[in-house]
């Protein structure tokens, strides 16, 4: 078995035992007993629990890479999004129940929720790039997070939620989002003459997210008195 295969193996029974077990049981022992493997392969290849579990959200932005290659020059950025945005959630569809656990577990664990908002940040920075929008510098740190909040987060609700075989309810709802995110990029001032480049650099003040339910915390910016902490998207 070569240490791709158990790196994988690895990582599948981590995420099989956040479903079964909840997080608190995911630690070096227990993940090699499942994936049938020396323990002494999960301490070569991760440093501990979190880093394991976030070797596997990484692991959705090869589908990043696969998309791009599909891109044509006449492609708009609010395409490009699109399809990123749901090769990525594609990926994950496999450990959808995982994550769901995941994001709540996040609240009281801070060194899984800070691993989680790394490895997101990351996420949304590659797909800017990728559709040309640009995430870089303190412009970029702005789309991120108008990104976030205007579009990936809903949209990350919608898919938790999403039953159809297509995942047809989240594409739905990822092309309301983009629409918003396009209409508020047309309003900015600077932006006029370059409306395809959404989101804008400076997407606020976004207003919060529309989709906060008993299901699940919202993840856009709350109102004052300060929020309770809330969970990351994926």
């Amino acid at each position: 078995m070569d240490q791709t295969s158990i790196r994988e193996r690895l990582i599948d029974a981590a995420f099989d035992l956040v479903v079964e077990e909840g997080f608190e049981a995911v630690d070096a022992p227990a993940v090699a007993g499942r994936a049938g493997v020396d323990v002494r392969h999960f301490h070569a290849g991760f440093a501990g629990p979190v880093d394991c579990i976030v070797a596997g959200l990484i692991a959705a932005n090869d589908s990043a890479f696969e998309a791009a290659r599909d891109f044509e020059p006449e492609d708009t950025v609010r395409e490009k999004l699109f399809e990123l945005v749901m090769a990525r959630l594609d990926r994950l569809s496999e450990r959808r129940e995982a994550i769901a656990r995941l994001r709540w577990t996040a609240l009281r664990t801070p060194l899984l929720g800070a691993a989680l908002a790394w490895e997101l940040d990351r996420a949304l920075a590659l797909m800017l790039d990728q559709a040309g929008a640009g995430a870089g510098g303190p412009a970029g740190a702005l789309r991120r997070t108008g990104f976030l909040t205007t579009v990936y987060a809903p949209v990350v609700e919608a898919w938790l939620k999403d039953d159809s075989d297509d995942l047809a309810h989240t594409m739905a709802e990822l092309d309301k989002r983009l629409d918003r995110a396009e209409r508020m990029a047309r309003r900015l001032p600077f932006n006029r003459d370059a409306a395809d480049d959404m989101p804008g650099p400076d997407a606020g003040p976004a207003a919060p997210p529309d989709d906060i339910t008993a299901d699940g915390p919202a993840d856009g910016l709350g109102p004052t008195p300060p929020p309770a902490p809330q969970a990351p998207p994926a």
